[in-house]
C-alpha cells in the first residue's frame, strides 16, 4: 500500500479541457470567465467578436463588474474599440492595442490557472476550456510581455 501510495504522488496530473459547441456552449464558456470573485484576466480579443451576439458581450460585462473581474485586454486599434476604451475605468477594464491582434478571428482569456479559447462566428460557436496551470502561468508571462509593448 505505501507503494501504491508514492507512486499515486508522483503520477502526473493531465489537463482538463472541454469543449464546448453552439450558442448554448458559448453562455456556458462564457460563464466560466467570470465564475471566481475579484480575480484578474488577460485577454485577447479581436473586434469582430464581440459584435456576434452583442447581448453576451454586454452580459459578460455587467456580470464581471459585479463579481469585481478586472480585464486586461489587448486588441486591435479601430474606432469602435477605441470607444470601448474611453470607458475602461468604470468597466474594470484596461485596454491596449497592438497588430498583432489583425486577421485574428478568435478571442483567448488567460485565467490564473486556465485558458479559454472562443471562436465565434454566424456559422460556429467554439469554445475551448483548458486547466493547467503552469500552462496558464506560461501564457500569463507571454501576456506580460506582449502588454509591455502594446500602447
Amino acid at each position: 500500500m505505501p507503494e501504491l501510495e508514492t507512486l499515486q504522488k508522483t503520477a502526473l496530473a493531465h489537463p482538463k479541457i472541454e469543449v464546448y459547441e453552439g450558442v448554448e456552449g458559448f453562455k456556458t464558456i462564457v460563464s466560466k470567465l467570470v465564475e471566481k470573485h475579484k480575480q484578474e484576466i488577460y485577454s485577447y480579443v479581436p473586434e469582430k467578436i464581440l459584435h456576434f451576439l452583442p447581448t453576451f458581450h454586454l452580459q459578460f460585462r455587467r456580470r464581471r463588474k459585479e463579481n469585481h473581474v478586472k480585464i486586461k485586454v489587448i486588441t486591435e486599434k479601430t474606432p469602435f474599440m477605441q470607444g470601448l476604451k474611453i470607458k475602461d475605468k468604470e468597466e474594470f477594464r484596461e485596454t491596449r492595442f497592438n497588430n498583432i491582434m489583425k486577421k485574428i478571428d478568435s478571442a483567448y482569456f488567460i485565467l490564473q490557472d486556465a485558458i479559454i479559447v472562443i471562436k465565434t462566428n454566424e456559422k460556429e460557436q467554439l469554445g475551448v476550456y483548458i486547466k493547467e496551470e503552469n500552462t496558464a502561468q506560461l501564457q500569463r508571462h507571454i501576456f506580460e510581455q506582449v502588454w509591455m509593448s502594446s500602447k
